[in-house]
């Protein structure tokens, strides 16, 4: 994941111009530590301690011009975040480079879709942020993916035991049809002490009858297809739908599918021309889609009751 060792915009409120990495300026904004999109903080135990919640601009990073303003959730995963600056400013997920104020050359770490951990841990103090446009036209989101086809990997974690990832994609125009779902090939997970365990994917409208009527609104199932001999399989992994993670909890799933073969989450509602991505088949033109994420950190027996 990304540092956060890039220092705050200078303290007088002055804006500053520093190259990062790619050889651009970025301009930080004329912002104090004070007014709109200073933190909101609340009284606890006679003490002021840091809401939840906080205020951020987004700036252009060449410009220095406003963009957009919006309200975070630090404890939400960064993905989150990525969303929100999407349906605000109108730059797609995956297009979205950002930067902190002051980052200076090779040091400025750069923040994306694929970035790892809270919005509040990546921004630090930060509440600005500087975003460049890139081209989408093959995303490194996308890389390896056909369109309907689910590709599993190993993730290499640092400071951890590798996870699988399952990553499907599915067609975008079918997600704006009338369609009352879709479903995924079947693939296969290597779940240690159980064995390769063959599962599938889907996606369904929520309070609709169809992808078109749900207005971006679903839900993700995942099912086993491989019937465990263990009553208690469970596994603990992570889910998301075009970079937005399903379910309230911002913690891993776990589901017993010795006991249950079907795990179903809800998405929120997503705007899908800002998550969509290019990927290719062989001998034709790349099609837009939206990336569906498994990834499995774990697999044992154990009593959920």
């Amino acid at each position: 994941g990304a540092s956060t060792c890039l220092r705050r915009a200078h303290p007088s409120g002055m804006g500053c111009s520093t190259p990062n990495r790619h050889g651009f300026e970025s301009k930080s904004p004329n912002v104090s530590s004070q007014g709109p999109c200073a933190r909101d903080v609340s009284d606890h135990a006679g003490g002021s301690v840091a809401a939840a919640t906080s205020m951020l601009q987004v700036l252009h990073a060449l410009s220095g011009n406003l963009l957009c303003t919006i309200s975070v959730d630090l404890g939400a995963p960064f993905s989150r975040l990525v969303a929100d600056i999407a349906s605000a400013s109108g730059v797609p997920m995956f297009e979205q480079r950002l930067l902190l104020p002051g980052a200076v050359g090779v040091q400025a770490d750069i923040l994306d879709c694929g970035s790892t951990g809270t919005i509040g841990k990546l921004l630090g103090s930060s509440n600005v942020v500087l975003l460049m446009r890139v081209s989408a036209s093959l995303d490194s989101c996308a890389t390896g993916l056909v369109p309907g086809a689910v590709l599993v990997c190993e993730n290499l974690r640092s400071n951890a035991a590798p996870s699988q990832m399952a990553r499907w994609a599915v067609d975008l125009a079918v997600l704006q049809t009338r369609a009352s779902g879709v479903v995924s090939s079947a693939f296969q997970l290597d779940l240690g002490e159980f064995g390769p365990t063959d599962f599938r994917l889907s996606l369904a409208p929520v309070g609709a009858t169809s992808f078109r009527k749900a207005g971006g609104r679903g839900q993700l199932q995942l099912k086993c297809l491989t019937s465990l001999p263990q009553t208690d399989a469970v596994l603990e992994f992570d889910a998301s739908v075009g970079g937005l993670p399903c379910g309230p909890s911002h913690e891993p799933h776990v589901h017993n599918f010795g006991r249950n073969s079907f795990w179903r989450s809800e998405h929120e509602a997503i705007d899908l021309e800002s998550i969509g991505v290019l990927a290719k088949s062989p001998g034709r033109p790349p099609k837009r889609v939206v990336v569906v994420r498994i990834e499995v950190f774990g697999a044992d027996v154990r009593d959920l009751d």
